[in-house]
């Protein structure tokens, strides 16, 4: 479509045909840049640099900004992401979908940032993190869920490191590592219990990242 103005002159409307990546499917809550690779995702999308699949985008610029929605789809005609632009920059909702249409990611940007609490899901629409973001940074809780559904871990960040209470659980729901971190760094006293059974097992002593003690009573199956 040719680009030209609106009856106002102040608005256009463009389709453009891009490339975008699919690599978002690959990958897991298990990398340690989870949050990092996103980011990455959005700015390939944000700033064109693309590489496989070709996508349609139909949006609207207002002085030569880009104003309102933004879709893009994929080789095979399936919406691949859903964003919002407000004056050029990101603003409102953003959603990124698995190839086979549920949703992979969805959240709000605000001037261009992450902002309040972002959902990351599953292939099959199961939620497996929730993330607390204020611009751009990971700050208040990051909830992670088993496939299954079930609470798998709770970390508190502050300013994008880990910084508060932490807590993980076993499948059957029951603590299986409490401690406290401080600025990325594990401190104090942390609790160790079976992964299965939730039996207590030890208690480790950190001190700036650094185990300097460790007391407590090996469980074993034999009782040992």
């Amino acid at each position: 479509m040719t680009p030209g103005l609106t009856s106002g002159g102040h608005f256009f409307t463009q389709t453009q045909t891009m490339m975008t990546p699919r690599t978002q499917t690959e990958l897991t809550r298990d990398h340690p840049n989870f949050p990092v690779l996103e980011n990455f995702l959005y700015l390939q999308l944000m700033n064109n640099q693309v590489e496989n699949g070709e996508i349609q985008i139909t949006s609207r610029s207002s002085m030569g900004k880009l104003t309102g929605g933004r879709t893009s789809y994929d080789s095979d005609g399936k919406i691949s992401g859903v964003f919002n632009y407000r004056s050029g920059v990101l603003s409102g909702p953003t959603q990124l979908l698995h190839e086979n249409g549920n949703v992979l990611i969805s959240g709000q940007h605000r001037g261009g940032k992450m902002t309040g609490t972002w959902y990351y899901y599953g292939l099959n629409g199961e939620v497996s993190d929730v993330v607390s973001y204020v611009n751009d940074l990971r700050h208040g809780e990051w909830i992670g869920f088993y496939p299954s559904g079930g609470l798998l871990e709770i970390v508190h960040y502050h300013r994008d490191k880990k910084h508060g209470l932490y807590k993980r659980f076993t499948m059957s729901g029951k603590i299986n590592l409490t401690g406290r971190y401080r600025q990325d760094k594990k401190v104090g006293l942390w609790r160790v219990y079976h992964h299965d059974t939730g039996e207590y097992i030890r208690t480790e002593k950190w001190d700036n990242d650094v185990l300097i003690g460790v007391s407590g009573t090996q469980w074993s199956k034999t009782g040992g």
